[in-house]
């Protein structure tokens, strides 16, 4: 497989918004954001 090999992090914790359509059967297009310490979003 292609991702064979890769290190894999936990990032279920995380709030994450999808994009998906409403009839989506994966879940696969997702954004997450946060702020930096000086208030600007990464």
């Amino acid at each position: 497989m292609l991702d064979e090999g890769l290190t894999r992090r936990d990032l279920t914790t995380l709030d994450f918004v999808t994009i998906d359509s409403a009839s989506t059967e994966d879940m696969d297009d997702a954004l997450y954001a946060e702020s930096t310490a000086d208030g600007n979003c990464c």
